[in-house]
């Protein structure tokens, strides 16, 4: 159960490496909205943490990038934001999957966290849920 999850920018390099200090139970890295993924996850101190990074939605150039670059680095989990479909988790799902295989990773190693930010998303909610 978490209690706590705390988000930091991905942008602010002495935040991300300073923030596993705090006892959250979350640290949530946000890449969304071109931040670079470099360095996002190798940076902290866990301190027990579940590290989750906040990538650029699944309709973005930066999508692609943001997954290749933070999923060798093994989070706990993957953020999807403003999710509108099933369509959507699923190819998400496949792409980690993919990357996980190429980097000797058993597919399902890194969960995905569904946001649901939009009408359409709301509208889809349970089929995305399940």
């Amino acid at each position: 159960m978490r209690r706590s999850m705390l988000f930091v920018p991905g942008n602010n390099p002495k935040m991300m490496t300073s923030c596993g200090f705090f006892g959250a139970d979350a640290i949530i890295f946000d890449l969304e909205d071109a931040v670079s993924p470099d360095d996002a996850v190798t940076n902290v101190e866990r301190c027990r943490s579940e590290i989750i990074v906040r990538v650029n939605a699944a309709d973005t150039p930066l999508f692609a990038q943001d997954l290749e670059a933070i999923v060798p680095q093994r989070p706990d989990y993957i953020m999807l934001p403003k999710t509108a479909s099933r369509q959507t988790v699923c190819g998400c799902d496949a792409a980690i999957g993919e990357i996980e295989r190429r980097c000797g990773m058993e597919p399902g190693t890194i969960g995905l966290i569904a946001l649901i930010e939009t009408a359409l998303g709301v509208e889809n909610a349970f089929e995305i849920a399940t």
